[in-house]
């Protein structure tokens, strides 16, 4: 296993301009002694100037599992859920001069939040085979969800205040913000000290649409807030609508 004093194996597409990126992002590592595998696709792989590979990624999942390399890099964008069973993200890396790593954290402004770029823009995962954990503490000083809060589903199951679970009520005595939907006790959350954010739907009458509601999840987890999405009913249900990176903030349902 590669520890801080070995080579570290990065697979690579053997493309120039993937090749140029994916140096750009481990050089930033300094003094990480690596040795980059590229590898050939056989499929037709295009490459786009903004990322690394927006299709043909599954050739790096297999060249993972095969213990060909230690690590694969590649675009956020391009993340599959669910990843390939055995792998995991080790590390998530931002750029340090874009908006997207801290966006509306105050929720000041709901207008400037930008419909048209995806939470995960600009940033670059990197996989490898699960437990790791001498990968996880190379890549760690970098890896920007160190910083995040963390999200949590929380179900009001059939509106009886008393028929709460012992785990979600702790995890609302702990939030900073409560996103709340149609509950049948619309007090119920006023007993809690965190901030209210009203995100219910009805048939043909929503307040946000459900992209919306995950981005201002996704946005108050990445700006460090514990997080607590609180449903009527099962909130395992709310799953389904969950982007790819929003399943790396929420580390329980309850």
């Amino acid at each position: 296993m590669p520890n801080h004093s070995s080579k570290i194996k990065v697979l690579s597409l053997n493309n120039p301009h993937v090749i140029r990126q994916v140096k750009e992002v481990i050089d930033s590592f300094y003094d990480l002694d690596y040795e980059l595998i590229p590898i050939i696709i056989q499929e037709e792989i295009q490459i786009y100037d903004s990322g690394f590979m927006p299709i043909g990624q599954e050739g790096l999942f297999d060249a993972l599992l095969a213990g060909i390399a230690d690590v694969a890099c590649l675009e956020a964008t391009a993340l599959p859920y669910p990843l390939p069973i055995g792998l995991e993200v080790i590390a998530l890396l931002g750029s340090g001069e874009s908006k997207e790593l801290i966006l509306n954290p105050d929720f000041v402004s709901l207008e400037h939040l930008d419909d048209e770029k995806g939470p995960l823009e600009g940033m670059v995962a990197l996989l490898a085979l699960k437990e790791r954990p001498e990968l996880k503490s190379v890549f760690e000083s970098k890896d920007i969800r160190c910083k995040f809060g963390q999200v949590t589903l929380v179900g009001f199951g059939p509106g009886n205040a008393d028929l709460l679970t012992v785990g979600g009520d702790k995890a609302l005595e702990k939030a900073d913000i409560i996103f709340h939907d149609d509950l049948l006790d619309q007090n119920f959350p006023e007993r809690y000290r965190a901030e209210k954010f009203y995100v219910g739907k009805r048939k043909d009458c929503h307040s946000y649409r459900q992209d919306r509601i995950n981005r201002l999840l996704f946005n108050a987890a990445r700006a460090g807030k514990r997080v607590v999405r609180l449903k009527g009913g099962d909130p395992m249900g709310y799953l389904e609508y969950l982007p790819v990176l929003q399943w790396l903030l929420i580390r329980k349902s309850l």
